[in-house]
């Protein structure tokens, strides 16, 4: 957990910000670790293929040792996790903000994220984010292989994603 340190003056006047008498001897106090917690998770930049997802973190007390990413696509069930190579993190007064690129993914589909924080005591997930949807993807154009006076043979590159 933290470690504060702990110092009582007395005043008989509130407004004073002198003290009367001596201060306590100071003590220490540390709070009670616990599992971190994730929340407000956002996102940037969605292209076709990735998105760039934020969220902030409370560490627990204890140092953050990774994070971990599930993700379910079109409803799907929720994938195992996903170890988190890059996070880019950065101390704040609402905790740690960090930032993952997810790339991977498919054009035009729609994606739940949860991120799992883990410090030294152990791991929690996030509850799940908002729905996001990818991008479509560039239409790619055809090419012809093949033809003849009665049929015509095309070749179009293989496209993963939904037409709506």
């Amino acid at each position: 957990g933290k470690l504060y340190t702990i110092t009582i003056s007395a005043s008989n006047d509130p407004r004073l910000e002198t003290s009367f008498g001596p201060d306590s001897t100071p003590m220490l106090l540390q709070t009670k670790a616990a599992l971190p917690t994730v929340v407000n998770i956002n996102f940037e930049d969605t292209a076709a293929y990735s998105t760039k997802i934020l969220w902030t973190t409370y560490d627990g007390g204890l140092p953050i040792v990774g994070f971990s990413l599930r993700l379910s696509r079109e409803s799907e069930e929720y994938s195992d996790g996903q170890s988190m190579v890059g996070v880019t993190s950065k101390m704040g007064q609402a905790g740690i903000t960090s930032s993952y690129i997810v790339t991977g993914l498919g054009a035009h589909l729609s994606y739940r994220f949860i991120v799992v924080a883990t410090n030294t005591l152990g791991f929690r997930p996030s509850g799940p984010s908002d729905e996001i949807r990818t991008r479509p993807a560039a239409v790619s154009i055809p090419s012809l292989i093949a033809v003849s006076s009665t049929y015509a043979e095309v070749s179009w590159p293989f496209w993963y994603g939904k037409n709506r």
